[in-house]
């Protein structure tokens, strides 16, 4: 999907490096919950270092669909991941790796190096948390499931009746 031939850069000196600008659809796969409206778009810089090739993706963006934690309508979701770096090994023993690094490789046998799966890494660490339609939103009624924003609903909410898990702190 994200495949980059890198097999020019290989023979070159070390710090020598090569550039591209991706704005195409991309498509994760069944597996993924991550579903993208429109073209993935970034800039990447590949830097050839003596063991490794160093990756460098810059002004990530990506739109996905996501739904309101409160009112649970579907929102538009803008991904934005301004810089990410990794290393692909070209020749360095594993023994060499320090215990707990990730290990990223280029694929020798085609001279290429495959970023699918550090881009779809980085959309969803960089995806919200708690997605919201807006600051404001008011969610869906506890008793009824009406739309606060959209209407009032006519159940009575004991406001007194809200316990606070920080009330015994007050002590």
């Amino acid at each position: 999907m994200l495949n980059f031939p890198i097999g020019s850069l290989l023979s070159k000196h070390d710090g020598a490096t090569i550039n591209f600008t991706v704005d195409e659809e991309v498509d994760f796969g069944g597996e993924s919950d991550l579903k993208l409206k429109g073209n993935l778009v970034f800039d990447v810089q590949f830097l050839k270092l003596p063991h490794e090739i160093s990756v460098q993706i810059s002004n990530l963006s990506a739109e996905s669909s996501s739904v309101c934690s409160r009112c649970l309508k579907e929102i538009p979701c803008k991904i934005l991941v301004p810089c990410v770096e990794r290393e692909f090994i070209i020749d360095l023993p594993v023994r060499d790796l320090q215990e707990g690094e990730d290990a990223f490789s280029v694929n020798k046998d085609k001279n290429e190096i495959d970023l699918t799966d550090m881009v779809h890494e980085e959309l969803l660490l960089h995806f919200p948390a708690i997605p919201l339609c807006s600051e404001s939103c008011k969610g869906l009624c506890d008793k009824c499931g009406v739309d606060l924003n959209e209407e009032s609903c006519l159940c009575k909410h004991d406001d007194k009746k809200i316990i606070s898990p920080f009330k015994f702190l007050t002590r």
